[in-house]
């Protein structure tokens, strides 16, 4: 940054300082920095230390992945996503914010629900406790949607190519129901195996 002299002294006006915040629980203390001002020949001379803290928050990050995904249940690993501000820094104070998921069949095949709640952040983190009521052998997308804070949109984070396996068993369905007629009007003898025999299925 520079500023002109006029009359004997120069006046800077949005100098700014993008630097190492702080966050807490991580043992990671703000950076202390010195501006140093020099012209001409003369002797620098130097500020005080000057600390910066986070920014407001304009974008979720997804730092821990859904997984363990059954359908209709709730992942044995919950996503959990985080608040950034536009320089990639924690933002771990502030006020609260509501995170939702939604979800996205990426083939286009399904219309998927999201099973479970939304989550509001704690020191700018929140885990969800979501799932996914989908089809097996689909891939799906989570995205989790921050409402507005103070003002500043929030960009939303994705997780991609997330699959399923079965719930658990529910019911039963007929694949081929039963019948003592052969279809050609012979019944079949009493005591003997039925002519179509019954195939059931198992679902969740």
């Amino acid at each position: 940054a520079s500023a002109a002299i006029t009359n004997g002294s120069a006046t800077f006006n949005e100098m700014r300082l993008v630097g190492v915040v702080a966050i807490p629980g991580l043992s990671q203390l703000a950076q202390d920095y010195k501006l140093t001002f020099s012209y001409g020949g003369f002797d620098s001379v130097e500020s005080d230390v000057l600390r910066v803290k986070h920014n407001l928050a304009t974008k979720l990050s997804v730092v821990q992945n859904a997984s363990g995904g059954r359908a209709g249940a709730i992942f044995t690993t919950q996503p959990k996503v985080r608040l950034l501000d536009r320089y990639d820094n924690w933002v771990s104070t502030g006020t609260a914010v509501q995170i939702q998921a939604d979800v996205i069949d990426e083939n286009g095949l399904s219309s998927p629900t999201v099973v479970g709640s939304s989550a509001q952040t704690t020191n700018g983190e929140a885990t969800l406790l979501v799932g996914i009521n989908g089809t097996v052998g689909n891939s799906y997308t989570l995205r989790f949607v921050a409402n507005n804070n103070q003002g500043v949109s929030i960009t939303t984070a994705e997780q991609t190519g997330i699959t399923l396996t079965h719930g658990d068993a529910a019911k039963l369905r007929f694949i081929r129901d039963l019948s003592s007629d052969d279809g050609s009007g012979n019944l079949t003898k009493t005591g003997s195996p039925l002519n179509v025999q019954p195939v059931i299925e198992v679902l969740d």
